[in-house]
């Protein structure tokens, strides 16, 4: 299925209008020298929004243990 047209511009104003409310973005900088090790590493994998949410959720799951 292809949006065109009036349809299309219906679409992107829908899409950003429930980005706006709903989602947040969050942008990392990296320095080539210095964190290339990391950066590396997110190229290797596919997901790379899934790979962060998951090391995230998994240090907030290890720092509840420590609090406990």
């Amino acid at each position: 299925m292809t949006l065109v047209g009036l349809e299309f511009k219906k679409y992107i104003g829908a899409s950003a209008k429930y980005d706006a409310a709903n989602t947040t973005s969050v942008r990392l900088k990296m320095n080539i020298n210095t964190e290339l090790d990391i950066i590396e590493r997110l190229e290797e994998v596919g997901n790379k929004n899934g790979y962060i949410k998951q090391l995230i959720r998994e240090d907030i799951e290890r720092n509840k243990e420590r609090k406990e």
